[in-house]
């Protein structure tokens, strides 16, 4: 037999064997294809009520909009701190190509109040730099003082006031997309004065200035800050993967008085550990706060690292525990309910203390408990948390953004 001829058989008997296989693969894919866009069409079609209006506020951006659009007016919601209570104001943000300006104000009902501006420069000569200018002031009237230690007493519960201005300017090195470099001086203007709330005494005539720092007399700071930030979160705003490691230093340098300079060092540690195809995840975080003085110098009461409230040991009232020292262990274990609502179960450890060689990890304060959390990839936008432990009763905590 002739060669080509030969060939021309033998490519005839593979393009049988071979086509059919090929049509099969592709009507397979075909019906795959067609599966999953029935599959998905059926979702939407059984998407009712809440499911429906929340998807639709998804796809639309219309939270978004409302809370931190690209420009224009909006609505500033909470973000003064634990004891403010519900606090909402009117916000407005301005942008070129260049900069970026927004100023927020917000009032709570607990007549908390805030004014603050931002001044954001993306790109300072280069995508890797960036600079910010912030400044704010605030008066906050029921601060909770409990008393310094770890054996302060819930019965020992008074309040004070805190007012403060800061002007603040910081560059950041945005080494890689996920590691940056944070330099940053701040001016801070305190003023620490009775309470207004009728429920407990008033701080100033309960506790006694020789054993509180700063009771009595506040000095103004200029605060010198360095941080690394190395940030491999997925997504960033509500991570289900990944992890975020800040190392953060601060110089506190007492400009009048000369008595309450301190140094103030974080080391914040946070990983995230899915499974089941990231239907649930383990949260994890350590978050250790030492300071450090001269000399006779004192760490401000109103300055020191506190525990308790919705972020840390939420069994405990908010401020619960403060002093020169703290160490902070959490664990959740989260799970998707659906799209937008998500489990979670708690377990959290943590103590104050005087001296650094405290910090270990014998008698505890915990806390324990379960929540929800309602949003999406784009973060939390409401969370509920019940939390037990502590001897102090139960806790019913409503925030409008993640533990961590």
């Amino acid at each position: 037999m002739e060669p080509v001829k030969t060939l021309s058989i033998c490519l005839f008997l593979v393009s049988s064997l071979v086509s059919p296989a090929i049509a099969q693969e592709t009507r397979e894919a075909d019906l795959e294809k067609q599966r999953r866009e029935k599959a998905g069409a059926q979702r939407k079609e059984q998407r009712a009520g809440l499911e429906r209006v929340l998807f639709k506020l998804e796809d639309d951006l219309l939270l978004t909009r409302l809370f931190n659009p690209h420009h224009g007016l909006f609505l500033r919601f909470g973000g003064l701190g634990e004891g403010a209570g519900l606090a909402a104001g009117p916000a407005f943000r301005w942008r070129t190509d260049d900069v970026v300006f927004t100023t927020t104000s917000a009032v709570s009902l607990r007549k908390y109040w805030i004014v603050d501006g931002t001044l954001d420069v993306p790109r300072l000569g280069s995508d890797r730099v960036s600079a910010q200018l912030y400044g704010r002031r605030r008066d906050y009237p029921q601060e909770d003082f409990f008393g310094l230690g770890p054996d302060s007493r819930l019965e020992d519960q008074t309040d004070f006031r805190l007012k403060d201005t800061a002007v603040r300017g910081g560059l950041a090195f945005h080494l890689t997309p996920w590691l940056s470099a944070v330099g940053a001086i701040e001016y801070l203007a305190p003023d620490v004065s009775r309470g207004t709330d009728s429920r407990f005494p008033d701080t100033l005539s309960v506790f006694d200035p020789r054993f509180t720092p700063g009771l009595t007399e506040q000095p103004d700071f200029l605060r010198y800050e360095g941080r690394l930030d190395f940030d491999y979160r997925d997504p960033g705003l509500n991570p289900r993967n990944g992890g975020r490691y800040t190392f953060t230093v601060s110089q506190y340098a007492d400009r009048d008085l000369d008595k309450y300079s301190f140094t103030r060092a974080d080391v914040d540690l946070q990983q995230f550990i899915p499974f089941f195809h990231e239907h649930r995840h383990i949260a994890l975080r350590g978050l250790v706060t030492t300071t450090s003085t001269d000399g006779d110098n004192e760490v401000p009461f109103y300055l020191q690292p506190t525990l308790g409230g919705a972020y840390s040991l939420r069994s405990f009232r908010a401020y619960r525990f403060r002093d020169r020292h703290r160490m902070l262990l959490q664990a959740e274990y989260r799970y998707i309910v659906n799209a937008f609502v998500t489990g979670a179960l708690f377990y959290e450890a943590g103590k104050v203390a005087a001296a650094r060689r405290d910090l270990d990890f014998d008698d505890l304060e915990r806390s324990y408990g379960f929540g929800f959390r309602l949003g999406s990839r784009q973060g939390v936008v409401f969370r509920s948390d019940v939390a037990f432990g502590g001897g102090e009763g139960t806790r019913i905590l409503l925030r409008f953004d993640n533990v961590f």
